[in-house]
């Protein structure tokens, strides 16, 4: 006997759409003349940028008498008084300043008081029997719903997200904002036929898990994930929401205002650092206990444009990122501007369409940020890790020097040599100071990897020791003239230097994997992740590395 399985397949839900839309009547404040312009407005916002907002004026109400009309109240401004006549200019600044947009309409009301006035079509000053459209910008606004009941929970729309979704948690079978909710099946079933049924029920059930404020949260791919995820990887999109992130509000306050303040928007990053590509957030949503929409919060952090990059965690061989979400939000690290701009640094410099310089100066721009506040270490110089024999004969070979330029200098400006006598003095100078030079990069890279345990340094340096380089260089020193070359000059010359393209691609591989285990140390991680100098998929362990490790493990020759 066959048994019909159908209702127990899971079925995508409509709560969420991923392309908003709204029409109604709107009022639009400005300031400088002051008055009012209203007229039916439309309100698109589809994850690419902020909402897209553009009014047809029906209404125009002025709070002065503007005998150039529309024209004088958006465009123009008196510029100085000349007799009985009133000079008019077109503002300098763009437009008047709108200081509300409020749009009512059959579902709610959207509310900007941070908008601008971007671009006006139509004649403002000519009859026409085409309406004047007035195209407008919000940095932030809110739309709140008529139907929606007490916050219960915080939806962020994710953009570029691209991950594994492999694991499944009972409690969030039923949750009403599930993308795909979970059928359940009855426990009178025969067990033979009640496995087939949870099987099929449980086919769609694959998220990422993690907490948050004490309860479980969840991410979840929408239900055209692969074709958004295929547009983005061909580039027939440049940024796309393919995920949503979902939480409970717990106590915290949901107006407009406040919810910034403890959105998550910090794990933002770490979401890029584990996928290798740049993910943001359009919006976010505030939901009842039903699912049905309170709030919306439209926010200005940015539409990144989807640039593929080596990702840190592989989530089908890791099934670690809801693990490292919960450990961020337990860092002290975590909300600081340090851990954000370094996991900025690290997914820019991932991305595979970047040239090695830029890489490099994305890489050498974290590890500077991450010595400065971590290295505890004083300055000093460099004569200070000298013996007191050697610290005296240097700083009397350097006085010496000095002063026998000083007399080049003397001679030059006996002879009339002016400006070469100024430079000549300058190099003393610079001579004579030599011994208070500060430590270089090298140095406080070597003290970051101390800090954090990891004995890459020690690698390198006997890999450069047992190479027997023609230069002569360490690893150390080798990666401060790379440095010194991207900071200074911008790019790195093959062609001229001694730098071997090859081993530099390597360096930068080798500096993001160092990168990616300083941040995941910090976090508190203790986990498997993908080592950045690896070109297959392995489960490392951030202490992979040990001392008498060959470099060639790090992909050196």
């Amino acid at each position: 006997m066959s048994h019909d399985l159908t209702p127990f397949l899971p079925k995508p839900s409509d709560w969420f759409v991923p392309e908003i839309e709204h029409h109604g009547w709107g009022t639009a404040e400005f300031v400088d003349p002051a008055g009012v312009v209203e007229g039916p407005v439309y309100i698109r916002a589809d994850g690419r940028g902020s909402p897209r907002i553009e009014m047809s004026v029906s209404e125009f109400s002025p709070r002065e008498n503007l005998p150039l009309g529309l024209l004088q109240f958006l465009a123009l401004r008196v510029t100085e008084t000349e007799g009985a006549q009133t000079p008019l200019r077109f503002r300098p600044d763009g437009f008047n300043q709108c200081t509300r947009l409020t749009v009512e309409t059959a579902d709610g009301t959207f509310d900007s008081t941070q908008c601008s006035l971007a671009h006006v079509q139509g004649r403002l000053f000519c009859p026409s029997d085409h309406p004047v459209v007035l195209t407008f910008h919000a940095t932030r606004a809110h739309f709140d719903a008529k139907e929606g009941g007490q916050p219960r929970y915080w939806v962020l729309p994710l953009q570029n997200f691209l991950s594994h979704f492999v694991q499944h948690d009972p409690k969030l079978d039923q949750h009403p904002l599930r993308i795909f909710p979970t059928p359940e099946v009855p426990e009178n079933l025969p067990e033979p036929l009640a496995m087939r049924a949870r099987a099929i029920a449980n086919a769609k059930n694959r998220m990422i898990v993690f907490e948050f404020g004490d309860e479980p949260a969840f991410i979840e791919a929408l239900h055209d994930y692969d074709q958004r995820r295929e547009r983005l990887l061909s580039r027939q999109e440049p940024t796309t929401i393919t995920a949503v992130m979902v939480g409970a509000v717990g106590n915290n306050s949901t107006d407009s205002d406040s919810i910034q303040e403890w959105l998550p928007l910090d794990l933002l990053p770490i979401l890029g650092l584990v996928s290798g590509s740049e993910v943001s957030a359009p919006w976010a949503e505030i939901r009842d206990a039903q699912g049905t929409l309170v709030r919306r919060v439209h926010m200005n952090l940015g539409a990144p444009i989807f640039s593929r990059g080596k990702g840190a965690i592989d989530e089908a061989l890791h099934r670690a990122t809801g693990a490292l979400l919960t450990l961020a939000q337990r860092s002290p690290w975590y909300g600081t501007s340090r851990l954000q701009v370094t996991l900025k640094h690290i997914v820019r410099g991932s991305s595979y369409t970047l040239t090695v310089e830029d890489r490099l100066s994305h890489f050498f721009r974290a590890l500077d940020g991450l010595s400065q506040e971590l290295v505890t270490t004083k300055p000093e110089s460099l004569t200070d890790r000298l013996s007191a024999q050697h610290k005296a004969r240097v700083r009397k070979a350097l006085r010496g020097a000095g002063e026998q330029i000083e007399a080049f200098a003397k001679e030059a400006e006996r002879s009339g040599a002016v400006e070469e006598a100024r430079t000549l003095r300058h190099i003393a100078h610079r001579v004579r100071s030599a011994p208070n030079v500060d430590v270089g990069f090298g140095t406080k890279l070597e003290e970051l990897l101390q800090h954090f345990g990891l004995p890459d340094a020690t690698i390198m340096e006997q890999h450069y020791k047992q190479s027997k380089r023609t230069d002569g260089r360490t690893w150390l020193s080798a990666l401060s003239t790379h440095r010194g070359m991207i900071m200074h000059q911008g790019f790195i010359d093959f062609r001229t230097s001694e730098a071997d393209p090859e081993e530099v691609w390597v360096i930068a591989n080798h500096l993001q994997d160092i990168l990616i285990r300083i941040v995941l140390k910090m976090i508190g991680y203790d986990g498997t992740y993908q080592p950045a100098v690896s070109v297959d998929q392995v489960a490392a362990p951030l202490d992979w590395l040990t001392p008498d490790l060959p470099a060639t493990q790090l992909g050196y020759r």
